[in-house]
């Protein structure tokens, strides 16, 4: 219902329509033939109905848009390939949620492809793996994979997340299961910046015991 008023209103705007009465006269025109012109539209031909509608189709679309492709990123140009492939292979509403479903994987891809873990030396004694972007499902192995006991020589280790931000649960999980390994090899682990609740879940969830948060070290 909501696309077909669009298509009107466009109709409507580029036959010259501007005011509210170009709106109401649209409006009544459309009650009119369901209402009153049942019977009469009912006799209308499926195949001009359909000739009718690849005229709206035509008139309708920005075909300027079409030289932007090569300016939007490659993932906004397949989201609006597979949208266009499906709105005629199925129907509009399936592919919305198919757009919807494509650019959430892409924005997870990119929002994966953006964190980074910077690791140093803080004094003789601490090592500091410093998070720089979100940390969630779409990160959290990458996280994991990247902090071990064998890059930390240290007996202490540092985690700062004053450059990141915990985004899911699976952030989360990814931090208690470093905070263990890191635990069991030895290590007197604190999270520096780490938001309260994330705190009383690594306390609930974490066999370790979490040191206080831990400010940095002065030059």
């Amino acid at each position: 219902g909501g696309c077909a008023l669009i298509g009107q209103s466009l109709i409507n705007v580029s036959g010259g329509g501007r005011g509210r009465l170009s709106g109401f006269v649209m409006s009544m025109g459309l009650a009119g033939s369901v209402l009153l012109l049942a019977p009469v539209v009912g006799k209308i031909p499926v195949a001009a109905l359909v000739g009718l509608m690849f005229l709206v189709s035509i008139n309708t679309f920005a075909w300027g848009s079409l030289g932007l492709l090569h300016l939007v990123a490659w993932n906004d140009a397949l989201v609006i390939a597979v949208v266009t492939g499906v709105t005629i292979a199925i129907d509009l509403a399936t592919a919305v949620l198919t757009g919807l479903f494509i650019s959430a994987l892409s924005f997870a891809w990119s929002a994966a492809r953006e964190v980074r873990l910077l690791d140093e030396p803080e004094g003789e004694s601490t090592r500091v793996f410093r998070l720089r972007g979100p940390l969630f499902f779409g990160s959290a192995m990458s996280f994991q994979a990247r902090i071990k006991p064998e890059r930390a020589p240290e007996p202490e280790v540092v985690i700062d997340f004053s450059g990141g931000k915990v985004l899911d649960h699976s952030g989360l999980d990814a931090i208690t299961k470093v905070v263990d390994r890191l635990h069991s090899a030895g290590k007197k682990v604190h999270c520096r910046s780490l938001p309260q609740d994330a705190r009383i879940y690594l306390s609930l969830m974490s066999e370790a015991t979490l040191q206080d948060d831990r400010a940095p070290a002065k030059a």
